[in-house]
């Protein structure tokens, strides 16, 4: 077990991966005696650090290149931290009867939030900011689109804005299926978005979302390269370049490789992506 920033206690049973929140700070909505919120100047949502200018700090995991100024304001910022330190149940529960101690809560992380923004641009001078964080389930989201946009979507448009007014390149990540809040996040200004294919569709993101943000597709991780065989994956790697693929570019493929991915099947998918990666078009063969 250990302790975020936040107060939240985690388990995991799995080394390297992050767990689950176990003890969650607030037990009851009506009693905020006690709870603040970290110091940015000190630490991130998961790890202390040390500003220093012309250093982005490391530790995040999602949407960073070695050829830009990177960073990242940590996984599960807004809406996944609430449900941290709320509990899920509690969360929605605040939002739908508009508890007046959820915006207290909410305006704490948002103010977190801005202050990491803030410091990646002033000290780290980034290129690119991921905003990353989990709103979708295999089906559907994890709150409704009435709840997202009047809760989440204002501290989402708070925290972006500084990145946006620097010039930087806005990065946003969420796993699971967000169909239903695709409309309202296309209104922020993100340039690219870390998606997941088959929780959301191929034919789907090919219809609403591609030519419209760049997409950082998370190919799938769970179904197909994890229990298919080689002939099979490489027929779904096709047709995603089929579907998605542009050649004006705004298309970058992402794979995590997770324990039991198959040898066979990870081989497979290095070749096709190492010839996409050299200018061929291995779809078309």
């Amino acid at each position: 077990k250990w302790t975020d920033p936040w107060g939240c206690v985690w388990e995991t049973r799995t080394s390297g991966f992050v767990g689950t929140v176990v003890d969650h700070p607030i037990k009851d909505l009506d009693t905020l005696s006690g709870f603040e919120a970290p110091d940015p100047d000190k630490t991130t949502h998961w790890y202390p650090v040390t500003w220093k200018h012309g250093v982005s700090p490391t530790g995040g995991s999602i949407g960073f290149f070695d050829c830009l100024r990177s960073g990242e304001i940590g996984h599960g910022h807004t809406f996944l931290k609430l449900i941290d330190i709320l509990g899920y149940e509690q969360a929605l529960y605040a939002m739908f009867d508009e508890a007046p101690n959820l915006t207290v809560v909410l305006d704490k992380l948002m103010a977190f939030n801005l202050g990491l923004v803030e410091r990646f641009i002033s000290y780290a001078d980034v290129e690119w900011l991921g905003y990353a964080e989990d709103l979708g389930m295999q089906s559907g989201p994890m709150l409704s689109p009435d709840m997202f946009k009047k809760w989440i979507m204002p501290v989402y448009r708070t925290i972006m804005e500084p990145a946006e007014k620097a010039g930087c390149i806005i990065h946003m990540h969420s796993d699971g299926d967000i169909r239903t809040l695709a409309d309202e996040l296309l209104t922020l200004p993100v340039d690219v978005f870390n998606i997941q294919d088959n929780a959301n569709t191929l034919p789907w993101l090919h219809g609403h979302m591609k030519g419209k943000v760049a997409l950082d597709l998370d190919i799938d991780r769970q179904s197909i390269t994890q229990q298919s065989d080689a002939i099979l994956v490489r027929q779904y790697l096709a047709d995603v370049l089929r579907l998605l693929y542009d050649p004006a570019g705004g298309l970058i493929l992402t794979y995590g490789l997770y324990p039991q991915t198959p040898a066979g099947n990870i081989g497979v998918m290095m070749d096709f992506l190492e010839d996409v990666a050299s200018g061929e078009k291995p779809w078309t063969r």
